[in-house]
């Protein structure tokens, strides 16, 4: 005699794999949005350093190489109003890559978040 339908043990293993689907499929979107955020936070950081790069890419005479670690030639900015998470801070660095000629490197740097992340663009500026 041959019944039709499921028995409760097909039941079962069935709900268990339909289950085991939803989950990986939570975890998934939980990786997914937490990606997609930390994305988006280093996008807006270098925005701001880019931003910011081109504000103060006009030409001034330093006399600090870029080979060293002075402090020389930099300013560092409190940034407010922002999305970007954690306390944020700009840092304008000014140097001479070579010693031989009149080129400044002038770096933007955006520090944010905690543990602190670090987004940096730089450009050349000659007189």
């Amino acid at each position: 005699m041959t019944r039709d339908g499921f028995t409760t043990v097909e039941l079962l293993v069935t709900l268990f794999i339909a289950a085991m689907m939803v989950i990986s499929g939570y975890q998934l979107y939980s990786t997914v949005s937490q990606r997609g955020g930390r994305t988006r936070s280093m996008a807006e950081a270098s925005n701001l350093a880019y931003s910011k790069l081109r504000e103060n890419s006009n030409y001034t005479s330093v006399t600090n190489s870029c080979l060293t670690q002075e402090t020389i030639g930099q300013t560092t900015t409190t940034i407010s109003g922002t999305t970007i998470p954690g306390p944020v801070s700009l840092v304008i660095r000014r140097c001479k890559p070579f010693t031989a000629n009149n080129i400044v490197r002038v770096t933007a740097i955006v520090r944010y978040d905690s543990p602190v992340k670090e987004v940096a663009h730089a450009v050349y500026v000659a007189p």
